[in-house]
């Protein structure tokens, strides 16, 4: 974690300009590496030194307009960001609350282990654009989960990342429903898990750039070679190789 709180000018870069004082959108990729930069550098004065004059004005100015905590001790954004997350999470836990069994902190318990793959394997599955490894520092550093509402809704908004993540989570929490649930509601527990793993595996194939696929066969024979061959071929793939 030492590593993760140097101020290494990695995590954020310098130049904030690509937010707008004028009411434009910010860049996203700017947005995203602020939201990081909060969960890596918990101090601030840590951030300081990354940052410009001008930049330092601009931060101040969103801060002054979007940073002030209401009565619930959430700001403007963080609210913004919590009403976009709660929807997401309730669509996909819905499949998970008609299982029936405990669902006791269902809404963390799945908050931590999308949280989980993203930080595990995430950027391994599916690195960024134009690129064949994980950026450093992680875009989900290691740590026990979300670090805030803004946070989250960064990582719910991460195209087939956040989809594989989501569905990996639903399919450890619906099996984990199932051993508790009425044996009435088995059939339904299956139906949930069979669309996790459709959903994962349709994130995978979502992913931009060329990936490896390894198919493991009963039999070994010609046949078999020239069936995967004309599988592989149908779904986009342009080589194979037969071992």
């Amino acid at each position: 974690m030492a590593r993760t709180n140097q101020a290494s000018g990695g995590a954020l870069s310098g130049d904030l300009s690509g937010i707008r004082l004028d009411g434009a959108a910010a860049e996203p990729e700017v947005l995203t590496q602020i939201i990081i930069s909060n969960a890596l550098f918990p101090s601030r004065r840590a951030l300081m030194p990354l940052l410009d004059g001008r930049s330092l004005a601009r931060l101040n100015a969103c801060a002054r307009a979007f940073g002030k905590r209401d009565e619930t001790g959430r700001s403007f954004c963080e609210n913004v960001a919590r009403e976009r997350v709660l929807p997401l999470m309730r669509a996909h836990l819905g499949g998970v609350r008609s299982i029936g069994g405990n669902a006791e902190r269902l809404n963390q318990n799945f908050l931590t282990r999308c949280y989980e793959y993203l930080a595990q394997e995430g950027e391994l599955l599916f690195p960024p654009e134009g690129r064949t490894t994980p950026r450093w520092p992680p875009r989900w550093p290691q740590r026990r989960g979300f670090a805030t509402a803004l946070h989250a809704c960064d990582a719910f908004e991460a195209g087939p990342a956040a989809a594989w993540a989501a569905a990996s989570a639903v399919l450890q929490l619906a099996v984990e429903a199932m051993r508790t649930c009425p044996p009435e509601n088995r059939p339904r527990g299956d139906e949930v898990r069979a669309d996790a793993l459709r959903a994962r595996r349709d994130a995978i194939l979502a992913r931009r750039g060329l990936c490896g696929v390894i198919i493991y066969t009963r039999t070994n024979t010609p046949a078999d070679g020239a069936a995967l061959s004309a599988l592989v071929e149908s779904q986009g793939g342009s080589s194979w190789a037969w071992d």
